[in-house]
């Protein structure tokens, strides 16, 4: 009956789907159909299948998250408190596009305006359902945005979780080891809105981590604090505003922050004290007696609620919050000081109870403070402080909670000598906590005084690299050890107890290759009698020794008590040899030392304070004792890493005397192991070497190169590569969309699996422009390179036009870029190129160039420089002002020349701009701070000055301070990334983008080498190909010609033809975009949402020319009749923005409406 009712060429695909009701009970069962000619064929299906809503990849590498979504709009007419979220508690209900929901919590910012912001972790489209106020429907108006379409790759990892594999580990969504490399940067001491310019720094050495906090002083941070407009509870929205500047610059930075809440200065009146200034204390008009109320004070603690849940509806969306940090040293705090613990354990399981209940994206929670007092119970990982003389021994010895206590990850969240801090002493306590086996680096405190005056960042992405390229963080099981060292002097030990005023968990200490181990939380008070007791101290330290031949024993006092009075007393093996008494009146600060002779062989040497109160311990110093090499490593049986150390050179600024000797390496499996000598201060590979082991735990010596302060090195078994690659030769029709595509890489071995993307033999160069204020133009984001580069100097520079200076008009350079770079590659020869030379005129070339550069040209011309990259060519004069940098980082892909405040000549306006060349060919062009633009020129030209493109010249339409340009020789190709790293077992998913856009009809191929640091597999040659159409063929041709290599009706071709055996004949794959030479599931998913029947398909957008889609409803299945249009259903098209979009239709009576319906898709090809 159905074939009567259709024209013979009809093809129909239907597929009837009813439900039944009976009563309160619904049940849904579906039954589907492929049809041609009217021939209905019914199967049931047993199973729904899953909706495919996108062809986009699911990952960057994994990464599971996009730009934050946003909306703004008004609820007008407000009486109650809009900071009070118990009294105005505004939600946003967003749809997502698996159409579950997200409730989210607004904040309010001023006036009558209400926000939410949003972290999307796929693609598709993101709907407004609902806005809510106190739990119903609200009356808002001036909505910014009600939906959004976000399309292409992830870029970002997602939030931060606690590993579930390894509880001692963190993880982002994307499943990558999280390693928190970072220093603190605890508020603007001196420059307002600083943070960017000091993140701009970070995130150019790849730190990952920084920790904020919410001070009131200097440039307040406080939301609360100083109080506004005199009114509890009411909330700072300038300072709001300042923090939405720091969370976004630690976006783009790539940091993920902690931001700290309270700090203990606030509620102190002995400890940094702030209490005399705070709102709450009644003094000033407050609420609260004394300092320890605060915990326990219930207006106080509803206040805090207030803050913590703005600061969860504000930037509860954003990956670059780590955590939320509860208390900076609680331990402080007037309440510690009194032992109310209990209140202080209670108020913090409080706290994060709340936190966890109104945070959507469950953010981690923490406190600091030390490891003696167990109020963690909610916290999701330890975080102590170590502040020590001695801090290669304490930050290698990690401070860590009780064997009972849970296990979380824990690791330094502030560190700094208690000593000057030159920027030396940075180095030692981040590579020392590499081998403490702990979740993160130690993350040094010295900021304001140290990190950024001094510019150590380069130390930073030093330690950043080395924990990428050895694989640190993706190891499990990792123990310490102390690696035997040969081959060189012996010399002195020291160390020192680097623990705080804590009890004595340890009094006994075995001293042989290095420091003993425990000694480096050790608490340094040795107590008189007045805390033998409470602090567990009656017996004092016992430190067993060998000397292997007769020496000395030292013991640094740095200071005693000014409360009671001190002595020292030192015996070896029960013989009293020193026993100096200190007085509180001459007590504070004393840096004294006393020395014992001590006679080879072993003894036992005790160190006690049979006195009153305390005295500080410094370095413990054994002469001679060990080689002057220390050597400090973590491994497991298949991994090892370790960082050896000049002992007397250290902290030397100006050291030039080397050692090289051998390090013991054992505990490994029997295998063949690859591993890497790094420059642990400047970063970068030493060497490269294997080494054999030839039964399990067997030991071997490992050659050092010459070590001048330090060195590290790790080994493990190689990387081992493996790739699956989609269809790379693509036909598209012009004016389309971005089709994207994943290169599947496998890292089958034990260490991480580098590798670059080159992109060369372009059978068509044709270079274009896109700007950051295009829609699909790069982001700006500037990242510092002067954090790790090379400032090229003076001498540096040739003069080319004397007498001009030769920073005027000079050549600096050659230049290695660390990688081949394709350079109009496949349009003249050579066409990759390793150095570059640099101008002071704001361009650089891969060819040395000539004479007066002064004036700029048009692009192409023979007489320019040839290989030519224009960032700003212009009349620059680098010998009235200025630098420029010059940074490769071949781990990410990229070669930086940066010129910073360089002056225009004659003039005293600048220019601040970067050009950033990545192993893809592409040219990245960032302008931070333009004096002027009229007069540049911008583009690149070839070795022949024939070929080009330019930009702008001469104008100032184009050009502006805060603009990023993008130059690619292959407008048809578009990479997320051009390096990465693979971690061990696990597969990196590089996605590889075919951008039709409005390029001619033709075909474009280029050779992509995809290089990798597998020394079996160490390139990967794989041919791209687009062909692009210009729709002179029908779309159903086109697609024809793409699967089966013709566009006739005919043969494997043909309409009714079915080679991939799926059921689906080759018009319905057309029909809804699926594969023709690969078995399909159904395309059709059916669900229900809101008591409404919804099936959604997809297929190619614009939808295929010609073809009609019709969802019919009947209530008999036999004899209809069938209905369609908007009586029947509502139809929504939602674009994927990969080319495909998602058609669905919703039926307009509810399920609760009707006992029975059954519905169909049409689908009909004339």
């Amino acid at each position: 009956m159905l074939a009567a009712m259709l024209p013979p060429v009809l093809k129909r695909f239907a597929v009837p789907i009813p439900w039944h009701r009976s009563g309160n009970d619904r049940r849904r069962v579906a039954l589907a159909g492929i049809g041609v000619a009217g021939r209905l064929v019914g199967r049931r299906v047993g199973r729904l299948l899953a909706a495919l809503l996108a062809v986009l990849p699911a990952a960057t590498g994994g990464a599971q998250s996009y730009p934050r979504l946003e909306a703004a709009f008004d609820l007008p007419g407000l009486a109650s408190d809009p900071f009070d979220y118990a009294a105005t508690d505004v939600k946003v209900r967003i749809r997502e596009p698996d159409s579950s929901a997200v409730v989210l919590p607004a904040f309010f910012d001023g006036g009558t305006t209400w926000r939410v912001r949003h972290t999307p972790k796929t693609p598709g489209l993101y709907e407004i359902a609902e806005i809510t106020l106190n739990g119903v429907p609200a009356v808002f108006s001036g909505l910014t945005a009600s939906n959004w379409v976000v399309a292409g790759p992830p870029s970002g990892a997602g939030h931060i979780r606690v590993d579930p594999a390894n509880p001692r580990r963190f993880v982002t969504e994307n499943g990558r080891r999280y390693f928190p490399v970072g220093h603190n940067v605890g508020w603007n001491a001196s420059v307002s809105n600083d943070f960017p310019r000091m993140f701009q720094r970070m995130g150019a050495a790849r730190e990952n981590w920084a920790r904020v906090w919410m001070t009131h002083f200097y440039e307040s941070l406080n939301l609360d604090w100083p109080k506004v407009d005199n009114t509890y509870g009411k909330l700072n929205l300038t300072v709001a505003r300042r923090w939405d500047l720091i969370v976004g610059e630690a976006e783009k930075a790539g940091l993920a922050l902690q931001m700290v809440f309270q700090h203990h200065g606030q509620y102190s009146t002995t400890v940094n004290p702030n209490w005399n200034e705070n709102p709450y204390n009644l003094a000033n008009g407050g609420f609260l007696t004394n300092a320890t109320q605060f915990f326990t004070d219930a207006t106080a603690k509803a206040l805090t609620k207030r803050k913590l849940r703005y600061a969860i509806a504000r930037w509860g969306y954003s990956p670059a919050i780590l955590a939320w940090e509860l208390w900076n040293e609680v331990q402080y705090t007037d309440a510690a000081n009194a032992g109310q613990w209990t209140a202080i354990a209670a108020w913090h399981d409080e706290m994060a109870a709340f936190i966890r209940a109104h945070d959507p994206y469950g953010h981690l929670i923490t406190t600091s403070s030390d490891l003696s007092r167990d109020y963690w119970g909610a916290m999701d990982y330890y975080q102590h402080h170590n502040y020590a003389s001695d801090m290669v021994t304490s930050s290698r010895d990690g401070a860590s909670p009780p064997a009972q206590w849970p296990v979380k990850p824990c690791f330094d969240g502030e560190s700094g000598s208690i000593r000057a801090p030159p920027r030396v002493w940075v180095q030692a306590p981040l590579w020392a906590s590499l081998m403490s086996a702990q979740s993160g680096a130690s993350c040094p405190w010295w900021w304001d005084t140290n990190i950024d005056p001094e510019n150590a960042y380069s130390v930073f992405k030093s330690v950043r690299d080395f924990v990428e390229l050895s694989g640190l963080a993706a190891q499990d099981g990792l123990l310490k050890s102390v690696p035997r060292v040969a081959g060189v002097p012996g010399g002195a030990l020291a160390f020192a107890p680097g623990g705080g005023w804590q009890p004595v968990t340890q009094d006994v200490f075995v001293v042989g290759e290095g420091a003993p181990e425990g000694i480096g939380s050790a608490t340094r008070y040795l107590h008189g009698v007045w805390h033998h007791a409470d602090m567990g101290m009656t017996k004092g330290y016992k430190f067993l020794v060998d000397y292997a031949q007769p020496g000395t024993f030292s013991v640094q006092v740095l200071e005693t008590s000014t409360y009671g009075s001190s002595n020292l007393r030192i015996l070896v093996d029960g013989s009293l040899k020193t026993n100096v008494s200190f007085f509180a009146t001459n007590g504070g600060p004393t840096n004294v030392t006393f020395t014992i002779p001590v006679a080879a062989g072993p003894h036992a040497i005790v160190l006690t304070n049979g006195a009153q109160d305390w005295v500080v311990l410094g370095d413990l110093t054994l002469n001679p004792y060990v080689p002057l090499l220390g050597a400090y490593a973590v491994g497991n049986t298949n991994f090892q890493a370790g960082w050896v150390w000049h002992r007397t050179n250290l902290y030397v600024t100006n050291a030039t005397a080397a050692l090289a000797g051998t390090v013991e390496v054992k505990g490994l499996r029997a295998g063949s192991y690859a591993g890497v000598w790094w420059d642990s201060f400047n970063g970068g590979v030493i060497s490269n070497f294997t080494i054999s082991i030839p039964s399990n735990g067997a030991a071997a010596s490992l050659p050092t190169p010459a070590i001048t302060r330090s060195a590290a090195f790790h080994l493990g078994l190689p990387a081992a590569a493996a790739l699956g690659a989609p269809d790379l030769a693509q036909t598209r029709v012009t004016n389309t969309p971005t089709l994207w595509t994943t290169l599947a890489l496998t890292n089958a071995g034990g260490l991480p699996l580098h590798y670059t993307l080159v992109l060369t033999g372009l059978s068509a160069v044709a270079y274009t422009a896109m700007n950051s204020s295009q829609a699909g133009g790069p982001p700006y984001i500037w990242r510092d390179v002067s954090a790790y580069g090379t400032e090229i100097p003076s001498a540096a520079f040739t003069a080319l036009a004397a007498p001009k200076d030769a920073r005027d008009e000079g050549i600096a350079g050659p230049f290695d870029l660390g990688f081949e770079f394709p350079f109009f590659s496949g349009a003249q020869a050579p066409g990759l190129y390793t150095q570059v030379y640099v101008s002071p005129n704001g361009f650089i070339a891969f060819s040395p160039f000539a004479g007066d550069r002064a004036a700029n040209t048009t692009l192409p011309a023979a007489a320019s420089p040839t290989n030519l990259v224009a960032l700003f060519w212009d009349d620059l004069d680098l010998s009235a002002g200025g630098k420029i940098w010059v940074a490769k980082d071949p781990w990410a892909g990229e070669f930086t020349v940066q010129y910073e405040a360089v002056r225009f000549k004659s003039s005293s306006l600048t220019m601040t701009a970067q050009v950033v060349l990545r192993t893809t060919g592409e040219i990245l062009c960032y302008y931070k701070a333009l004096g002027r633009t009229n007069s540049c020129t911008v583009g690149v030209q070839d070795a022949a000055g024939a070929s080009g493109l330019q930009v702008t010249y001469n104008s100032s339409a184009y050009l502006r301070s805060g603009l990023a340009v993008r130059l690619t020789p292959t407008p048809w190709l578009q990479f997320a990334q051009p390096a990465g790293w693979v971690p061990p077992g696990t597969t990196e998913l590089i996605p590889l983008g075919f951008v039709p856009g409005s390029l001619p009809t033709g075909v474009y191929s280029a050779s992509l080498c995809l290089r990798t640091s597998d020394p079996l597999r160490p390139l990967f040659h794989l041919p791209l190909t687009l062909t692009l159409w210009d729709g002179q063929l029908t779309p159903l041709q086109q697609w024809r010609q793409r699967y089966f290599g013709s566009p006739e009706n005919a043969g494997d071709a043909a309409n009714e033809a079915d080679g991939d055996g799926d059921g689906l004949r080759n018009i319905f794959e057309y029909a809804f975009n699926t594969n023709p030479t690969n078995a399909n599931a159904s395309p059709l998913v059916f669900e229900m949402v809101d008591d409404h029947f919804r099936i959604k398909f997809p297929r190619t957008r614009p939808a295929p020319a010609g073809l009609t889609y019709r969802v019919e409803v009947s209530e008999d299945l036999g004899t209809g009749p069938w209905g369609f249009g908007p009586a029947y259903t509502t139809e929504a098209v939602f674009d994927n923005g990969d080319g495909t979009e998602t058609v669905t239709h919703t039926l307009t009576v509810g399920v609760s409406g009707s006992s029975h319906r059954w519905v169909r898709l049409r689908v009909a090809l004339p």
